[in-house]
């Protein structure tokens, strides 16, 4: 009977609490912040020629081709960096040609501006080297942002050869957020 009635005031104990849980009322609010977005921005590296940035036919050793202008621009809305390469598409010749070339690229001239490259004095960025190893290493620019590269091929005049090669470069520029 002890046990009878231990075990009843267990229940009704349990029940009683339950319910002066459930018979408590509280007050609530809630507010939500809306129209919240996200974009991701972009990496955009544009050159200002995709095709025969230096050229030179019959080249001899002593002829350079002159300092040739590159505009470089980051129309992305990332800071981004780029590197440059050199890819030979044809190297012909005993040496091959180009390995006796010479690829120099240079920052824009910045006291005359207006004429990019005229006096091929600007920073020194890859060369006096093989045109075939050509390669720039990682260049900044921020979002919207150019520069100007000068790009020039030599045909050193102690080279003794090859004649009647040809080699053809193609430049690679890859860019990556910064």
């Amino acid at each position: 009977m002890m046990k009878r009635i231990l075990v009843l005031m267990v229940v009704i104990g349990l029940i009683s609490g339950l319910g002066a849980f459930g018979g408590m009322a509280a007050f609530t609010d809630q507010e939500s912040s809306t129209d919240s977005s996200f974009d991701s921005g972009n990496v955009d590296l544009v050159l200002g020629t995709v095709t025969a940035l230096v050229t030179y036919t019959n080249m001899k050793p002593g002829d350079s081709t002159g300092p040739q202008s590159l505009l470089v621009t980051n129309n992305g809305s990332l800071d981004l960096a780029y590197t440059m390469s050199t890819t030979m598409v044809t190297d012909t010749g005993t040496p091959l040609l180009g390995d006796e070339l010479d690829l120099t690229i240079r920052t824009i001239d910045v006291t005359t501006p207006g004429t990019p490259c005229d006096d091929f004095d600007g920073a020194l960025l890859y060369g006096n080297a093989d045109l075939n190893d050509g390669a720039l290493a990682s260049r900044a620019l921020s979002a919207s942002g150019n520069e100007t590269l000068c790009f020039q091929v030599d045909f050193p005049g102690a080279s003794t050869g090859p004649m009647s090669a040809t080699a053809d470069a193609t430049f690679v520029f890859d860019a990556t957020q910064n």
